[in-house]
C-alpha cells in the first residue's frame, strides 16, 4: 500500500551539533523522524578558559542535556551549546 512504500523511502534527519570555544566528541548524527536523540549527543570539552553551562539551545528554546536526550526529532537540527567565559 502507499503507506507502506513512504516508510521505505524515509531518510533520517541530520543533527548538526554547533559549538564555539569547545571541542565536540562528533559534530553530527542521524535520528530517523519522531526518535529522541537518547545517547546521540556528543561530549564536549570546553576550550581553556571556557566553561559549558549545560545547557542546549534548539532555536528560541533551551534545554538541559537530560531534556534535550528526549526531544523528538522531526526535521533537521543544529543544538547550539552554551558557554561562559571563566
Amino acid at each position: 500500500d502507499a503507506q507502506s512504500l513512504l516508510i521505505g523511502f524515509q531518510q533520517p534527519h541530520t543533527v548538526t551539533f554547533e559549538a564555539e570555544h569547545a571541542t565536540l566528541g562528533k559534530t553530527s548524527t542521524n535520528v530517523w523522524h519522531g526518535d529522541k536523540l537518547e545517547g546521540a549527543t556528543p561530549t564536549v570539552t570546553a576550550d581553556n578558559g571556557y566553561r559549558f553551562t549545560g545547557n542546549w539551545t534548539v532555536g528560541d528554546k533551551t534545554y538541559t542535556a537530560d531534556q534535550l536526550k528526549e526531544v523528538e526529532i522531526s526535521n533537521e537540527v543544529s543544538p547550539q551549546f552554551e558557554f561562559r567565559y571563566q
